[in-house]
């Protein structure tokens, strides 16, 4: 986790903690797409300029860029990180507070993939992992894909 390496465990959620760590993942995300590979990214991109600007470097690498937009009730959210406290895999500090925090300045995307979750995590991922598949077949090409840590 990038949060970690750089704050060494430590996460304030500063400005300047996260401007290194999207400078971080902006610099692995560019070294990936211009070795060829393809890239699944876990991000909150809060702003649509930011994600303007993942789109353009990734056509600028000649690759592909697809938005998913994974929405649940609120209810089904505070229950999510209440249950993630004190998980050993856990490596959030975001509490709902948090969360609520960055709902108010959010954007909502234009043209993604939306899927509503008001599930469990685990229909959550079989449902991502299929729509991965599919833009894999359609692109014809291997797309590798790590085990989510929470289930």
């Amino acid at each position: 986790d990038i949060r970690q390496e750089i704050t060494e465990g430590a996460w304030t959620f500063s400005s300047e903690e996260t401007g290194a760590v999207i400078t971080e993942m902006e610099k692995r995300t560019r070294e990936h797409l211009s070795h060829g590979k393809t890239l699944v990214r876990d991000a909150l991109f809060t702003k649509e300029r930011a994600r303007r600007e993942e789109k353009r470097q990734a056509e600028e690498l000649e690759a592909e860029f697809r938005l998913v937009y994974v929405v649940a009730p609120e209810e089904k959210i505070r229950e999510r990180i209440e249950a993630r406290k004190g998980e050993k895999e856990d490596t959030s500090e975001a509490d709902f507070d948090y969360y609520l925090d960055r709902k108010r300045v959010f954007e909502a995307p234009q043209g993604a993939w939306l899927i509503n979750n008001n599930g469990d995590l685990a229909a959550l991922e079989q449902r991502v992992v299929s729509i991965l598949r599919d833009w894999e077949n359609e692109g014809k090409r291997e797309l590798k894909l790590d085990s989510p840590r929470r289930k």
